[in-house]
């Protein structure tokens, strides 16, 4: 990390000041991740039926990443670190998590252990720039994806975990 003070992303309920509406109305030139936002945000999308938590230190993609779930009808919570995903994951059992890698603290592969001891039937999808970590780190994960990719490679890894 940088040492800065980075703005914290609060953990609002889904449909909430923070979700995928408000952040909608945010985007001014009507791209998001380089997607055409109306592409994102279909009108009368059906709720899905599973929870997701998305854990990441950055605000910014943490954003981006609940936004892009909202707008396929997923209910989703936020974690701005491995402690407080831990802590919204005893009061909420999501059946699946999207966890960032590099965190100050604990990294993902931490957060992905003690989830795992939790719950040994949560699905962790591991989200990270790092494109080639040690197998070690990924034993505790269910699926791994590379920040970066196009939105639809998101989507596609995150459906797969779901089916699992």
């Amino acid at each position: 990390m940088d040492g800065l003070s980075r703005p914290r992303i609060n953990n609002q309920s889904p449909g909430s000041a923070n979700s995928a509406e408000s952040l909608r109305q945010d985007s001014d030139d009507g791209n998001i991740a380089g997607v055409q936002s109306s592409l994102l945000f279909p009108q009368n999308v059906k709720p899905r039926s599973a929870p997701i938590l998305c854990i990441d230190d950055e605000p910014k993609g943490l954003a981006v990443r609940k936004m892009l779930l909202e707008s396929q009808g997923y209910e989703v919570f936020t974690a701005t670190s491995g402690r407080e995903g831990l802590a919204i994951f005893a009061r909420h059992r999501v059946p699946a998590v999207v966890l960032d890698y590099a965190m100050p603290e604990m990294d993902g592969a931490q957060v992905a252990a003690a989830l795992k001891r939790i719950d040994p039937s949560v699905k962790i999808l591991l989200f990270s720039a790092y494109v080639d970590l040690p197998k070690e780190e990924l034993r505790w994960v269910d699926a791994y994806a590379v920040k970066g990719d196009h939105p639809k490679a998101f989507f596609a890894a995150v459906q797969q975990l779901l089916s699992c």
